[in-house]
């Protein structure tokens, strides 16, 4: 007998050459499902194979597949009205062990509309008409391929895209949502095999014929049940490196074709090996900076504690940036930053937020405005899709904008009934006048209510830019990985290289003013306020440790106002700071019939301190509280973010949290003396009180 795979003879001699040499009977299996008896059944096919006869001598000679040492890429013309991309990556055959686990990875990257292949190059870039993947594993090694239908001017930002995609899953893996819906959808398929008798009977030959035997589904389900992101993150590395990837594009009649080498090259920049990589700057031991071509500064924190990443996204602007009739304009936009995108509405991502049990806010103050985040490890890819989507596409939807003005409406009337926020109120007006610190964080009633979409979305034109911000990432990550991740999402994020910002002066006090509210309650609120110091200034922890020695249950206020007089029902100092001066202020909530003596007492302690100084044992007091509280609240890795992006956001240098506890040990007996002469000045307090 001739060869199986001679080239010679005619055509159907060849066919039928090959048809004799393999259709033998002990090269085949035969299934049977349905409604059969099984004996009758047996008889028939015996029947019907007893004229033939088995090969005694059938081999199954196969080369082995060189493994691959370097990407290709192809492009080829043809007569075909689409054009078509393909990406494939040498995997194993399928009675490998990790045959389950690449079924896995091919749901998470290009199963469904759910998928990211899907959700990134098709639907958020715009780049394909269809997109999946799929894993192909045969007796032996088979392919984890990628296809595309798209227009040909478009292939060479997709294959970026799409290399990119792998990069992210084969850098920082799967989520166990991403995981657990792979995984569903996975077993559903299976079920739906079985639906019909074809079904079974193919399930049952193609485990038989290849599978290595029909028990050994059990065993694949089994690991598919049992899979983890660990499992996924491993096959990610081992098949789907840049060097294993084929590329071929098939190109549409009378299409303009690009090189291979351009295409080649789209892969290596979208796979990380093209490209530069960002040059990192330890700015502190285990602290990195960098910063995007877009102009966005990143620090980066590796915290390898537990596998949790928070982030903090930080710009200029809060309350500095609102005018008297635009007061809570910042609160409002941080409240619909987290109010859905234009891809997503509110309540999907809510949801797609929850399903990787993340969390993902936006937050707004005097000086900044922002977002902040916090991601399992295994969901940060999808964590950071996420926190793009906000920056790049808020919806700003005119329902939900209605329900935050109805929200914070609400708010504006509930704060009528905080004595103590009444009387912050008057003391801030007092201090600032027009200054924006006077303005109120939720706004007015009048403001809030002239909110609308136009002013969201000009408040975001003017001040929301990647030269304007400070994204600090610290957790569980590898800072090069993680930037290069941050660039790959945020990198169409742009704007102006440089942002005016309002100036604004702060009022000279140059006279004793008292402000007073009346409310319907048996209770004064007093708090004595002046000016304070800028965040930059070289008296903060002076002035932190001051505050501290009059505050808290061991401090002067507390000891002898309340302890030892029984003047008030709370007492305390405390300290404010600000791009522009802030505030120092001391507070005490009375009895209405103690009102003068808790006033006399407030003002004969600030006497006393500024007279006689402070004791050594409440120097030592007080740093050690200050020094011990700071590192418990470094236990959360958003504060350690909070604390990094607005440090560098506001000129100070981002290590400059880690040097706070040194600082605050470094104060002298001298000079708390000192900042107390310069803030305390019984000569201009500016005095509010509610009762």
């Amino acid at each position: 007998m001739q060869n199986a795979l001679s080239p010679h003879g005619d055509t159907r001699e060849r066919l039928l050459e090959f048809f004799h040499h393999w259709y033998v009977p002990n090269n085949m299996t035969f299934v049977v499902v349905g409604d059969i008896a099984p004996d009758q059944a047996l008889t028939q096919i015996r029947e019907a194979f007893s004229g033939s006869r088995p090969d005694l001598e059938l081999q199954h000679p196969r080369g082995v597949e060189p493994e691959p040492e370097r990407a290709l890429a192809r492009v080829v013309p043809s007569e075909f009205q689409q054009t078509l991309l393909g990406i494939a990556y040498k995997i194993t055959g399928f009675e490998d062990a990790d045959t389950p686990y690449l079924d896995l990875l091919s749901g998470v990257l290009g199963g469904g509309d759910t998928s990211r292949l899907y959700r990134s190059v098709k639907d958020r870039q715009q780049l394909v008409h269809s997109i999946g993947s799929s894993s192909y594993t045969p007796r032996d090694a088979g392919l984890f391929m990628i296809d595309a239908a798209l227009e040909p001017a478009k292939l060479g930002a997709s294959v970026n895209a799409i290399a990119q995609e792998v990069h992210r899953l084969r850098d920082l893996g799967a989520s166990e949502a991403e995981l657990e819906r792979a995984r569903i959808n996975l077993l559903a398929s299976k079920i739906h095999e079985r639906e019909t008798m074809e079904g079974q009977a193919n399930n049952l030959g193609y485990y038989e014929a290849i599978g290595g035997g029909i028990e050994h589904e059990h065993a694949y389900l089994e690991a598919v049940r049992r899979a983890t992101t660990g499992d996924l993150l491993r096959v990610a590395r081992k098949y789907l490196m840049p060097e294993r990837a084929r590329v071929v594009a098939v190109l549409e009649k009378g299409a303009e074709a690009p090189t291979d080498a351009a295409l080649l090259q789209a892969l290596n920049d979208g796979s990380g090996t093209g490209r530069t990589q960002l040059a990192g700057n330890e700015i502190h031991p285990g602290i990195w900076q960098y910063q995007l071509p877009n102009g966005l500064r990143v620090i980066v924190k590796p915290v390898r504690s537990i596998p949790l990443v928070s982030l903090h996204l930080a710009m200029r602007g809060g309350q500095l940036a609102e005018s008297t009739d635009r007061q809570g304009l910042s609160t409002f936009l941080a409240e619909m930053l987290e109010r859905g995108t234009t891809q997503r509405s509110a309540a999907q991502f809510a949801a797609e937020v929850e399903d990787i049990a993340g969390s993902l806010s936006g937050f707004a103050g005097r000086n900044s405005f922002g977002l902040q985040a916090q991601f399992l490890k295994e969901s940060l890819d999808t964590g950071l899709e996420l926190m793009a989507d906000v920056i790049l596409r808020p919806a700003l939807d005119a329902g939900e904008i209605e329900k935050v003005r109805e929200e914070h409406l609400a708010a504006i009337k509930r704060r009528e009934d905080s004595l103590s926020s009444k009387a912050l109120e008057l003391l801030q007006k007092g201090l600032y006048d027009a200054h924006p610190y006077a303005f109120l964080t939720l706004g007015t009633e009048a403001s809030v209510a002239a909110i609308d979409r136009d002013a969201l979305r000009g408040y975001l034109d003017a001040y929301a830019h990647p030269s304007n911000a400070v994204l600090s990432v610290v957790g569980d990550v590898e800072p090069e990985s993680v930037v290069e991740a941050l660039g790959a999402h945020l990198g169409e994020w742009s704007g102006p290289p440089a942002i005016e910002f309002p100036s604004h002066t702060v009022p000279l006090l140059h006279r004793v003013q008292e402000l007073s509210l009346a409310k319907q309650r048996s209770q004064v609120h007093v708090m004595l306020g002046f000016p304070g110091l800028r965040v930059d200034d070289p008296d903060v922890p002076a002035l932190h440790v001051l505050t501290q020695v009059l505050s808290g249950q061991g401090g002067r206020l507390f000891l002898e106002l309340r302890d030892r007089q029984s003047l008030a029902y709370q007492v305390q100092a405390s300290s404010l700071e600000g791009l522009d001066p802030g505030m120092f202020m001391v507070y005490i909530a009375s009895a209405l019939e103690k009102e003068q003596q808790a006033r006399d007492g407030v003002r004969s302690e600030l006497v006393k301190l500024l007279d006689g100084g402070v004791s050594e044992e409440e120097l030592v007091r007080a740093r050690s509280y200050l020094v011990g509280s700071y590192s418990v609240s470094l236990q959360r890795l958003g504060t350690q973010a909070s604390l990094l992006s607005l440090d560098e956001l506001y000129g100070l240098g981002a290590r400059r949290s880690v040097d706070y506890p040194q600082r605050i040990a470094a104060v002298t007996k001298a000079d708390v003396e000192r900042v107390a002469r310069r803030v305390i000045d019984l000569k201009i307090p500016i005095t509010a009180m509610v009762k």
